[in-house]
């Protein structure tokens, strides 16, 4: 039987874990129950932040979670995407130098024509559609104010684009636009960067990385407590607005309000009173079910979970609150 090909993860600095393929992305979400964050802009639609496109950013519990069970394998991003060279990097700014220079004198010659044909009122009464026609065509022509205060036709284009040539207003509008940042921003998020470097060093060598996390017991207390919740059968997401670590979704969050906000707490830790109550609190606040996490650690001989995580035994328990009154 042929093994399943593993999921490409391409990490970078500060640990952020992405994910770029579609169907990789698809995959995680309906096999393996992990929907990640999707971080990416919509190419048709730049300059807003509501829906957002591959590619899928990991958090460090997911990430660890699909080491351990072998759906995935990381790859060092850092190294498929060398600096830049000199020529490319001079590349690029003639390029955008140029795309910019194209968008200031279309935006200006779209500012003249609707000053032509706002500025001058004319009537039309007693006129024949092809005298009409006529006057929208000559009145919808660009040209270039000179000092003289003179109309001068002109086809302007980037090689005609004179700002010697042009009146004292136009002058005051052009350099107005060329400290417009929206003017250069078309032709940036046109330039995707793609990987210039083979993903493999040789057929069969994986340019892969060592996974660290989790280290510190808070950070195994989160893995092992997402990873039990997760054998479950929920989907889990980021906590923090909700005043918790988890979420937990009986279904895709696509489709599911989230059911329960999971706070973790150690094992041995205090919990006070007002603190047991502020949280349930907050569940009946934010409409979810509060539940406490523990994680109960064994003195007993080391777990191999993954070739580079090992564990001590231990037992999660669950204890959910829900307020009355």
């Amino acid at each position: 039987m042929e093994q399943e090909r593993k999921i490409d993860v391409f990490c970078y600095r500060g640990g952020r874990c992405l994910v770029f393929d579609l169907e990789d992305v698809k995959k995680l979400r309906i096999d393996h129950h992990i929907a990640g964050t999707m971080i990416g802009t919509v190419p048709h639609l730049p300059q807003q932040n509501a829906f957002h496109t591959i590619p899928l950013l990991l958090s460090p519990d997911e990430v660890a979670l699909l080491l351990v069970e072998n759906i995935i394998q990381l790859i060092d991003g850092t190294r498929l995407s060398p600096p830049a060279t000199n020529e490319e990097v001079k590349e690029f700014q003639e390029t955008r130098r140029l795309e910019a220079h194209k968008n200031l004198v279309a935006t200006f010659i779209d500012r003249k024509r609707k000053d032509r044909i706002y500025s001058k009122p004319r009537s039309r009464t007693n006129s024949t559609t092809e005298e009409v026609m006529q006057v929208d065509q000559a009145e919808t022509t660009p040209t270039l104010e000179k000092e003289t205060g003179q109309d001068a036709p002109l086809e302007l284009n980037e090689a005609d684009f004179d700002l010697e040539n042009l009146s004292s207003k136009d002058q005051e509008f052009v350099r107005s636009l060329e400290g417009n940042e929206i003017i250069t921003l078309e032709i940036v998020s046109k330039r995707i960067q793609r990987h210039r470097v083979p993903i493999w060093d040789e057929p069969g060598e994986e340019a892969s990385i060592r996974w660290t996390y989790p280290q510190t017991l808070e950070e195994r207390s989160n893995f092992v407590v997402f990873r039990d919740l997760w054998q479950k059968g929920l989907y889990l997401s980021s906590g923090l607005k909700f005043g918790g670590n988890f979420l937990a979704y009986p279904g895709d969050p696509i489709g599911y309000h989230a059911h329960f906000v999971i706070l973790i707490k150690g094992y041995d830790q205090p919990l006070s009173i007002l603190d047991l109550v502020s949280f349930g609190r907050l569940g009946v606040t934010v409409k979810k079910t509060a539940v406490l996490a523990t994680v109960r650690w064994d003195s007993g001989e080391m777990c191999q979970v993954h070739p580079h995580l090992s564990l001590p035994s231990w037992q999660v328990c669950l204890h959910s609150f829900e307020w009355q009154g």
